[in-house]
């Protein structure tokens, strides 16, 4: 059996439950383990940790897997069999069920969530009939073809299976020619979020087609957009906008730079009959807003959701100062009394550098920022509690006066 011995002082993250093994925290191998092999961890002084799947970076080698993990079930020689697949999904999909998810008003929600739901590398967002896997580790890109039959296998309703590729991480572990693949239908499917209609195309290589993480985040904002003048910033396909319309918004202006997105977005309004109510604007947010700006344009709940722009660690400073300025831009297109949210998917920047760049932000232009709420992804996006790593998501809601 091939083993990682893991070094003295480098055990206690482990045993919290963080699922990441990085290579200095290996003593040795015994064995010469391959990428997508299963390899038992065990402490220098001979205690058990667990199991991980073995991968080609030089960086992040191991990465646990379930902690019942099962070796006369799940594992043929060093490698994972289709069982552990599908006991992996099957248990995620209970988890979901316990949340509500699927439901009669919400039929795309997401299944599995990499080391959250022991499936390290290995993200899964169901769409209807419809899913899509996004795959980002050499070892669960070894396990493709395995993956996408235990799926069809433990949810049978679905009708095909889209998988993406992340083809930087990928071409960090050595795999370069990972390309996506579908198994059964593509297309466009229609889905449902807390009521809302959205037409999906899982396979159109954007991400899964749809960022399952903001659900909550766009229904709340729809809850107190009776009345108002609403701005959905970096729309994507128009989820913040569209429920902000379905709830009675006055108004709803919605920028985005990808004119792909822009026509999704009008499609979905039309879908919902709410397109008298929605106005879409293809360009770059930064012109959008100072635009909206000078014509003296101002909105009372607003939705600034940008790309994630910090990578990692080294980028926070440079991402710091864009987001300021989106803020800035942002700031002086609210109306007195308005709610801004600000979300960050960055993992780099947390909630605490977030709170504190709007509050500065609105000082400077004599605005004053008051925190309301703070919201982070919903529970089909699992974490394990010791990984901070994998809470990515901040929206925090703020008074501005």
């Amino acid at each position: 059996m091939l083993q990682a011995i893991i070094r003295r002082g480098r055990v206690r993250p482990i045993l919290a439950g963080h699922p990441w093994i990085m290579s200095g925290s290996v003593a040795r191998y015994d064995g010469y383990p391959q990428t997508g092999d299963v390899v038992r961890l065990v402490a220098e002084e001979g205690q058990p940790l667990g199991w991980a799947l073995h991968s080609s970076s030089p960086n992040l080698p191991l990465r646990t897997l379930a902690p019942g993990l099962q070796p006369e079930r799940h594992l043929d020689g060093p490698r994972l069999t289709e069982a552990y697949w599908r006991d992996a999904i099957s248990a995620a999909a209970t988890r979901r069920q316990r949340w509500g998810l699927p439901a009669a008003d919400t039929t795309t929600w997401r299944l599995l969530n990499s080391e959250g739901d022991h499936t390290p590398g290995v993200t899964c967002d169901v769409f209807a009939d419809r899913a899509a896997l996004r795959v980002s580790t050499a070892a669960a890109w070894a396990y493709r073809d395995a993956l996408v039959s235990a799926l069809k296998a433990s949810v049978p309703s679905l009708t095909g299976v889209a998988v993406g590729v992340d083809t930087a991480m990928l071409q960090l572990e050595g795999v370069r020619d990972a390309l996506p693949f579908s198994d059964g239908e593509t297309g466009a499917v229609e889905v449902c979020e807390r009521g809302m209609r959205l037409l999906v195309s899982p396979d159109s290589g954007q991400k899964t087609g749809h960022y399952c993480d903001q659900r909550e985040q766009r229904l709340q904002l729809g809850r107190l957009a009776s009345g108002m003048r609403v701005l959905d910033a970096y729309s994507f396909c128009g989820g913040f906008a569209l429920q902000a319309a379905l709830h009675g918004a006055a108004s709803v202006v919605a920028v985005d730079s990808s004119r792909p997105a822009i026509h999704a977005l009008e499609h979905n309004a039309r879908l919902n009959g709410v397109e008298a109510r929605v106005e879409a604007r293809c360009g770059r947010v930064e012109d959008v807003l100072r635009s909206l700006a000078d014509r003296d344009q101002r909105f009372d709940l607003i939705s600034l959701d940008p790309p994630a722009i910090a990578p990692s660690a080294r980028h926070v400073d440079k991402a710091l100062r864009k987001l300021e300025a989106l803020v800035l831009d942002t700031l002086r297109v609210a109306a007195p009394d308005a709610t801004l949210v600000v979300s960050s998917c960055s993992r780099a920047i947390d909630a605490e550098l977030l709170l504190r760049l709007v509050g500065s932000a609105a000082g400077r232009i004599g605005r004053h920022a008051r925190l309301e709420h703070v919201m982070h992804q919903p529970p089909d996006h699992p974490v394990p509690a010791a990984m901070a790593e994998g809470r990515y998501l901040t929206g925090a809601w703020f008074h501005i006066a």
